[in-house]
């Protein structure tokens, strides 16, 4: 089978196509999906997951950054949970430059109950990449058996 007519290999184009402008997207704007507790933001390069203490407005939002870009390309991945201090000290502006910054101030302050995790678009790329790869190589290490004489490649809940 020719590569064009491959599903597995137009799939891969279109899931790597959609990272790579989602990437691009979240770099100048910011989307944000809210329902209960949990919302899902992407924006400065990655996809931020919450958890929040109290419920947020529901619904969808997305609009430009009201800042200019400064920070890494390629930005770290991570995760923080809310540490319930007492709130009586929180700063009304957060002076962090970076996501990860800006909410080792702000977690701390947040219940047991609330989590953050972030996960940089170029770590999405790369996971989804390798993984396109070790299909396409899989497929054809399949095709190539397939052409062998006396190899008999039988498919999976077959006898």
């Amino acid at each position: 089978m020719k590569l064009r007519r491959s599903f597995a290999f137009w799939a891969g184009v279109l899931v790597m196509g959609f990272l790579a402008w989602a990437w691009w997207d979240s770099l100048g704007h910011g989307s944000r999906w809210a329902a209960g507790n949990y919302e899902v933001h992407s924006s400065r390069g990655g996809v931020l997951l919450l958890r929040n203490d109290r419920p947020s407005a529901q619904g969808i939002d997305r609009g430009p950054l009201g800042w200019k870009r400064e920070g890494d390309l390629f930005p770290r991945p991570f995760m923080m949970r809310g540490q319930g201090v007492p709130d009586t000290q929180v700063c009304a502006t957060v002076s962090g430059d970076t996501l990860q910054e800006i909410y080792r101030e702000v977690m701390p302050y947040k219940s047991r109950a609330a989590w953050v995790a972030y996960v940089p678009y170029w770590l999405m790329v790369v996971v989804a990449g390798a993984g396109w790869s070790g299909l396409m190589m899989w497929s054809a290490w399949r095709r190539r058996m397939a052409l062998v004489p006396g190899v008999e490649i039988r498919e999976a809940g077959k006898a």
